[in-house]
């Protein structure tokens, strides 16, 4: 993905694919825009474009870890990519939301550190949604 390839609609969020998904997914980027009272800048553009392009890093372990919990016995699909953290911030933090077969209604949701692809918090789907302040 390049940074151009960013398009926001209404609420902000912009869908891409990934090499280990056939299946679109929605990067949320509302909460570092402040929805809306911030513009997008050319520095978070070029990081969320990196950070797509580095998903054959962070996705495996992410499916890692959610599979652990379920023995590996779980069918899952990526669909939300949440921008957590603005360009400004040196621990830049995203949450990655799947549909989970053992789990319809909650999903799960983990947050990563970026450029350490540290996963620092594990749960449902409303985990890859919110910062612990």
């Amino acid at each position: 993905m390049k940074p151009e390839d960013i398009a926001l609609n209404k609420l902000f969020m912009s869908e891409f694919y990934i090499s280990q998904s056939y299946k679109p997914i929605l990067a949320d980027l509302s909460l570092p825009l402040e929805e809306g009272a911030r513009p997008l800048t050319q520095e978070l553009k070029n990081k969320v474009a990196r950070l797509i392009n580095l998903s054959a890093t962070w996705y495996p372990p992410a499916v890692k870890k959610i599979k652990d919990e379920f023995n590996g016995s779980v069918d899952l699909w990526l669909v939300g990519l949440n921008i957590l953290t603005d360009e400004t911030q040196k621990e830049f933090i995203f949450g990655l939301n799947f549909d989970v077969s053992k789990d319809e209604e909650h999903g799960r949701g983990l947050q990563m550190s970026f450029p350490s692809f540290e996963i620092t918090k594990h749960g449902d789907a409303e985990a890859s949604m919110f910062l612990d302040y």
